[in-house]
């Protein structure tokens, strides 16, 4: 058997990461704790039944019987709960939020986090971000340098904090990763997900960015149109064959230097990818123009990823920048 190979992960860049995940427990009030028993586990999966919108009891997100069993098995299954709560206090009430994360390939190296969820109550408190720190920290315990996860591209809050928060990056946009899925939550809305990567020893948060909207090198992908929420397409035209071809024909068939210099810099250097703010309320007011928005937001971002375009930032105001 082949040995699985190790990181040697700096002593000072585990203790930093232990720091920052208790540090982020603290502010958002949470003690984070590994689930190990049927009960525990249990409240985790009823936890995920009430964030997915599905029948309580049901467990149709993750199985309790299959989260003691990975658990068993030494991946991470982790919970949060009120600070100051006794660790055998696991009720349905008490659990605030919790993560399922397994080892992918390569193994030894990678973490794949399969699924977090948080209580409606406490969105914007702070617990899915100490619950992301707390897996990092497990995982640099163990040598483990990289976590990779999907999320739903048109979640503009989980797209910021992905990427601007984390400093993850994209790895793959999936179309319809999961098949026609019946929880509340994505029930008629496709399961489209972008897979994220982040480097958990060198993690690198980005700046905060906005759409340079005044720049002349920027262009439109996609964007919202404000009187009726509907999706805009503007696919990019190729500005620099357009113009060269527009010097061909002037100078007699050969570009000359100065259109080829032309072209050049009428081609757009960002373009920004606009997505609504609140898509979940979107989805329960209109599902059908929600569902407009996935296929508008699959055909503008696999256009962009697959002719060689990189997600380098989100704004807050739900704008993908993508460069090359």
């Amino acid at each position: 058997m082949t040995p699985v190979p190790q990181t040697v992960v700096p002593p000072q860049t585990l203790h930093q990461a232990k720091q920052e995940a208790s540090a982020a427990a603290s502010r958002a009030g949470v003690d984070i704790r590994l689930l190990h028993s049927s009960a525990q586990c249990q409240a985790a999966a009823d936890l995920l039944d009430d964030v997915w919108g599905v029948s309580p009891g049901t467990n149709a997100v993750a199985d309790t019987g299959m989260l003691v069993a990975l658990s068993h098995a030494g991946n991470y299954v982790g919970g949060a709960f009120p600070r100051g709560t006794v660790a055998d206090d696991v009720h349905a009430d008490a659990i605030r939020g919790m993560a399922l994360g397994f080892f992918a390939e390569p193994l030894g190296q990678t973490l794949h986090s399969h699924v977090a969820g948080v209580r409606r109550d406490g969105l914007g408190s702070g617990v899915g971000a100490a619950l992301k720190l707390d897996q990092r920290a497990w995982c640099l315990e163990r040598g483990i340098t990289e976590m990779h996860w999907t999320f739903d591209p048109l979640i503009a809050r989980n797209a910021y904090f992905n990427f601007q928060r984390l400093g993850a990056d994209c790895a793959e946009y999936l179309v319809n990763f999961y098949g026609e899925m019946t929880d509340g939550v994505n029930a008629g809305q496709g399961s489209d997900r972008m897979m994220v990567s982040w480097r958990l020893d060198k993690p690198a948060a980005r700046e905060t960015v906005e759409v340079p909207a005044e720049d002349p090198s920027f262009a439109w992908g996609l964007r919202l149109a404000e009187d009726t929420q509907e999706p805009v397409e503007t696919p990019l035209e190729d500005s620099t064959a357009e113009s060269t071809a527009a010097g061909a024909t002037a100078a007699g068939g050969a570009a000359s230097a100065d259109s080829a210099a032309s072209a050049g810099s009428t081609a757009p250097t960002t373009v920004g990818v606009q997505i609504p703010l609140d898509i979940e309320a979107l989805r329960a007011a209109n599902p059908q123009l929600s569902a407009r928005w996935r296929r508008a937001l699959r055909a503008a971002l696999t256009g962009l990823l697959e002719t060689g375009w990189t997600i380098t930032g989100v704004t807050r105001s739900g704008v993908y920048l993508l460069t090359r």
